[in-house]
């Protein structure tokens, strides 16, 4: 893990151009088909029955703590759905977050390089939740970063703050995702950052690993 670290700092110290640590946007609506274990096909907005009816296949999010996986509601307070109880029957979906990825790379200063999103979890904020500040581990190989896609679910709060060498982006998504719009964000691993309590409704969004 520590010589992940120094990895991610070397990268972030060579970021070239106008790249920055983290960056965000919004992209028009794509219907991603979106098909979960034991669950009816997810129609958009995202409505409370639905979210109800997903929170009864997911679980508590847990996170990392060193070497350790430990579940504490009072640091993260979320529920997860696994890439492997989740399937995108739009074909078009992959491309979609490739768009996105193509974007993200010059943002990010990484132009020239060949970067990839492997999707990894489906995570749901209720009212109240939020995740106190950390720092994503290495979870899988290649690992620099992760890339956070909004849904279609009317809520309030919930932002996204992304830390690093004492500079700070607030990144909101309560508004789009209301909007019937897919906003984004993406930032190096070893940034720290933290997810702001939902106010109201639900914040659901798709984890990928870059």
């Amino acid at each position: 893990m520590a010589d992940f670290g120094k990895q991610i700092l070397a990268v972030l110290g060579d970021i070239k151009g106008s790249g920055s640590f983290v960056c965000s946007g919004v992209q028009q609506f794509l219907f991603p088909g979106l098909q979960i274990r034991d669950v009816d096909e997810i129609g958009f907005p995202i409505n409370v029955a639905q979210i109800k009816e997903m929170i009864k296949v997911a679980r508590h999010a847990p996170f990392g703590k060193g070497s350790k996986t430990v579940l504490d509601k009072t640091v993260r307070s979320a529920w997860e759905i696994d890439a492997g109880q989740i399937k995108f029957i739009n074909k078009g979906w992959g491309k979609f977050v490739e768009s996105i990825v193509e974007k993200i790379r010059p943002a990010l200063g990484l132009e020239g390089l060949q970067v990839s999103a492997n999707f990894y979890k489906l995570l749901i904020y209720e009212k109240g939740d939020f995740f106190l500040a950390h720092r994503d581990s290495e979870k899988e190989g290649g690992m620099f970063g992760t890339l956070i896609i909004g849904l279609p679910s009317r809520h309030t709060g919930g932002e996204l703050c992304v830390r690093f060498d004492g500079r700070q982006e607030m990144i909101d998504f309560s508004e789009p995702a209301s909007q019937y719009q897919i906003p984004f964000a993406a930032f190096y691993a070893d940034c720290e950052h933290e997810i702001k309590p939902v106010k109201s409704g639900y914040r659901v969004c798709l984890v990928y690993n870059l």
